[in-house]
Order: structure tokens, then sequence, then C-alpha cells
């Protein structure tokens, strides 16, 4: 809870740099999503996002 959400991916790939994040917000794409997607995170979904969507994010997680 101390965490944003920069903050988190960014300790998370000192743990393990091939980890794979999907970010989700229900805010549009911030200056701040870019940046973590920058950073390498495999995609954003907005919320509300459809089953569809999420399996979309999944397998483009998982060839990344």
């Amino acid at each position: 809870p101390e965490m944003d959400g920069t903050t988190c991916f960014v300790a998370l790939k000192e743990i393990n740099p091939e980890v794979k994040v999907i970010i989700c917000s229900g805010y549009a794409k911030t200056p701040k999503v870019k940046e973590v997607v920058k950073l390498g995170a495999c995609c954003f979904l907005q919320k509300p996002y459809t089953a569809s969507e999420v399996s979309n994010a999944l397998e483009q997680a998982l060839r990344s």
C-alpha cells in the first residue's frame, strides 16, 4: 500500500528481471503508465476490460 505502480514495477524487476507485468488501471493511459510501459511492462489494460482483452494481454505477455 505504500508503493505506487512504478515503484512496485521497479522492485519486481530487481527481484526478477524477466518478470512479465500487465498494467491495469481505471484511468486513461497516463504519463506514469507510459513510463512503466517504457521500462518494460508488457501492456496496459484500462478498466473495465473484457475477458478477450485479458486473454490478448496474457498472450502478449507470454510472447514477450
